[in-house]
């Protein structure tokens, strides 16, 4: 495998941080600003959004979050459906996921989820 899917993206994020709320809006408009930043754009180019720009929106980065809380991985915490911690079983998904990926790929992952917690904060 030589390209990140978006459950690597989350999953590097998660891996850096086991409990992170998630505003939707906010959090579809960093990483819609970290895909057009040249130090990311190449890890993120296969995320797709649709909407305005005022008001990005990635179906892919849904189904991302819903397929590591279906899995196992994450679990919701609060009623609003905005708290995600991971669960006994990331670790174990998460190094699964990332298994093949190149080192350089795995550099990007590591710096994109620094910068991207930094600006959820």
């Amino acid at each position: 495998m030589d390209r990140a899917l978006p459950e690597c993206l989350l999953g590097s994020l998660f891996n850096k941080r086991p409990e992170i709320e998630i505003e939707n809006i906010k959090f579809h408009k960093i990483f819609y600003g970290m895909k057009n930043d040249p130090e990311h754009k190449e890890l993120l180019k296969d995320i797709r959004f649709s909407g305005s720009l005022v008001n990005p929106y990635s179906e892919m980065l849904e189904e991302a979050l819903f397929n590591l809380q279906f899995s196992g991985c994450l679990s919701r915490k609060n009623p609003d459906l905005v708290s995600y911690s991971t669960t006994e079983h990331f670790d174990i998904s998460y190094q699964n996921l990332i298994r093949e990926l190149p080192k350089d790929i795995l550099g990007k992952l590591d710096k994109f989820s620094t910068d991207l917690l930094n600006k959820l904060s």
